[in-house]
């Protein structure tokens, strides 16, 4: 089911990564162990996707900040300002949620909304195994 939902606007901080997306199957997995490695407690993870311009991906993988949180060394702090997305859940293998962001835009197309490039995708956990994943577009 895909559902019209509000976001409250909230910070993440993690490890920024811009690739083509070629690169992007190497880059962000590579981003994704750095900061597992840095952070081994239990935080709730979210991969942001923030644009693509010139065949460059802009995405950051992080996790969801407290406002006194520290940034540690080679990460940012991103605001995730809020607003209507469009919601999907997808439980399965993480190869697979490509085709459920693009069943995501497919909806908005039918339905006649305009969808952005901007995308959260909750549930990434140490070892990136399947499971559970929140999806959102960000409409415009």
């Amino acid at each position: 089911m895909i559902a019209t939902i509000e976001l409250e606007p909230f910070d993440i901080i993690g490890v920024p990564v811009e690739a083509h997306w070629d690169d992007l199957p190497k880059a962000v997995p590579a981003a994704w162990s750095e900061l597992f490695r840095s952070l081994p407690e239990a935080l709730r993870f979210v991969e942001v996707s923030l644009d693509r311009g010139d065949a460059v991906y802009r995405e950051i993988v992080g996790y969801v900040a407290e406002a006194g949180d520290v940034v540690p060394p080679g990460m940012i702090r991103y605001r995730v300002e809020g607003g209507a997305f469009l919601r999907a859940v997808h439980e399965g293998e993480l190869h697979q949620i490509a085709e459920r962001f693009a069943a995501i835009y497919a909806h908005a197309e039918v339905c006649g909304i305009k969808a952005t490039d901007f995308k959260l995708d909750f549930g990434y956990t140490p070892g990136l195994p399947a499971g559970r994943h929140e999806l959102y577009v960000r409409l415009g």
